[in-house]
């Protein structure tokens, strides 16, 4: 790792904002940070022989071999910072068994018989869930209640022993459903810059997928699956349980899922800001009350920002949301959102920077739990 002088705390194994979800999960060892550029010739030296300490422009080297304590000693020549440890334990790689030989001790191994894949994270972490609202009278407002199609899901990623992307599982829950239009539902999978803030589309069989019942790949829709198609309307409370497999050599470290449901195949909504399928009907946007885009491109490599001006109204009112919580209470029928959330319009309006958290704040004669 380069040195950066202007740096007053380095952290290793989480993002420096303390999120829960986004810790390390692997083994640390032999941590090294530098002043200066390594030659190549170093650089593989270093990687089959550990630093003495003494080397020109060593500034930083945890060796993590004091075993206990919360403290893990700077080895570098030049002296330097002591690393406190949180939340972590300590571990004798070399007296714990490997069954799968991945380099990864079978106590810290979610899969030790399995060297294809050693971690699995969990989205969103804890007891929250993802949330998928939808309001299926896209383009238009109509009753605009939310309560359409509600589905509760969580995302494994699964990585390998190298800490690399490989794979996962979706869990989904229809949490809820309104009124009797038939309808499907779809998840499309995309590459992400790691802040979902760029996306990229991926190039055919990125991901590939298990299909128990419910789960069918779609054939119309790069690296996507329909979901209990066309026939939400008598699956409430049913789930769907699927694994997928990940590219990593296309695809990266990061992923990034959008849910949708649709009417008719190409009659889809989608989450405010995200794009709509290339099996989707472009002649509905910016018809009725939409204010969306009209013309997109789904070619593999694009890249493009999130959120796009996609399932938007002129007032920035969405058709389609996810939100993280625990449980989300459902507005009543025929009821708009905006009476049983009273924060959600000036959150809406405001593009996300007032009331983020909106949908922990219901009013209760309005909207209810299932």
């Amino acid at each position: 790792m380069a040195y950066n002088n202007k740096v007053q705390i380095t952290t290793f194994g989480r993002w420096g904002d303390k999120t829960p979800d986004k810790y390390f999960h692997g083994l640390l060892n032999n941590i090294c940070i530098w002043n200066r550029e390594l030659s190549d010739a170093e650089i593989t030296a270093y990687y089959n022989n550990d630093p003495s300490g003494n080397e020109a422009g060593l500034v930083g080297y945890w060796k993590f071999n004091e075993g206990t304590g919360n403290v893990a000693d700077n080895s570098a020549a030049t002296g330097g910072f002591a690393g406190a440890i949180y939340g972590a334990s300590w571990m004798n790689i070399s007296t714990q068994p490997d069954t799968d030989g991945d380099g990864v001790a079978d106590e810290s191994d979610y899969w030790p018989e399995d060297a294809s894949k050693a971690y699995n994270t969990v989205y969103p972490s804890g007891n929250n869930f993802y949330f998928h609202l939808n309001e299926d009278l896209w383009p238009n407002f109509g009753d605009y209640d939310f309560n359409d199609v509600i589905l509760k899901t969580k995302v494994h990623q699964y990585k390998n022993a190298q800490n690399e992307l490989v794979g996962g599982r979706v869990i989904s829950n229809v949490y809820w459903i309104g009124g009797g239009i038939p309808r499907g539902a779809g998840i499309e999978w995309l590459k992400s810059n790691g802040t979902a803030t760029q996306l990229t589309y991926l190039p055919e069989n990125a991901v590939t997928f298990s299909e128990p019942p419910n789960v069918q790949v779609d054939l119309e829709v790069k690296n996507a699956v329909k979901l209990f198609d066309n026939n939400l309307i008598e699956s409430q409370n049913e789930s769907v349980d699927f694994e997928f497999a990940w590219d990593n050599t296309v695809g990266g470290n990061h992923l990034w899922i959008q849910s949708y449901i649709y009417r008719e195949r190409n009659h889809e909504i989608h989450a405010y800001g995200s794009p709509p399928t290339n099996a989707a009907n472009m002649a509905l946007f910016g018809t009725g009350d939409d204010a969306s885009a009209v013309s997109w491109s789904w070619t593999p490599g694009t890249t493009f920002p999130v959120p796009s001006a996609f399932y938007k109204s002129g007032t920035n009112l969405p058709w389609g949301l996810e939100v993280v919580a625990p449980e989300f209470w459902i507005p009543n029928e025929k009821t708009e959102i905006l009476l049983a959330y009273p924060q959600f319009r000036a959150w809406a309006e405001s593009g996300g920077t007032v009331n983020p958290a909106w949908y922990n704040n219901p009013d209760g004669n309005y909207a209810h739990l299932p």
